[in-house]
């Protein structure tokens, strides 16, 4: 009786590990992804280094959050720019191509899709998929402007 319960706890514990483990691989989904030109945007992946822009923007790289407009509204990383997953292939012509962008959403597929469903095929080659902007350990901005921090 006691190896029993040993494989029921054992089970239990490896049931909730891979729980634990999807749930972080979906939360990083293509966190990191660029394009031929994006390269360079690797340095902003880690929150730290993401602040240094919001802090200094560069005028040539833009934050673009492609959440929905009212959770946009609620809070965005300071200084980045809501263009909603749903609005964004219409608005292509405020996104030049010779800028570079770095894309974030939520938790990162939304961010993925709009890169690989708009930007890629309208021949974007700088960008970054930021992933989930709730990595974002400091002050958020609210309203429907960018804001600062």
């Amino acid at each position: 009786m006691n190896s029993r319960s040993d494989a029921r706890k054992r089970s239990k514990y490896l049931g909730l590990l891979l729980v634990v483990f999807m749930s972080a691989a979906m939360l990083g989904c293509n966190e990191g992804y660029v394009g031929p030109d994006g390269l360079p945007l690797l340095f902003y992946l880690p929150p730290e280094n993401l602040k240094l822009i919001v802090e200094n923007p560069d005028p040539n790289i833009r934050l673009i959050d492609v959440r929905p407009f009212q959770r946009y509204v609620e809070w965005h990383i300071p200084t980045a720019e809501s263009y909603p997953s749903s609005d964004i292939a219409g608005r292509l012509d405020e996104l030049p191509l010779d800028q570079c962008y770095i894309v974030m959403c939520e938790t990162g597929p939304r961010a993925q899709a709009v890169i690989e469903n708009v930007l890629e095929p309208n021949g974007y080659r700088c960008f970054m998929n930021y992933g989930a902007s709730i990595r974002w350990p400091y002050g958020f901005a609210s309203g429907a402007e960018p804001g600062t921090l």
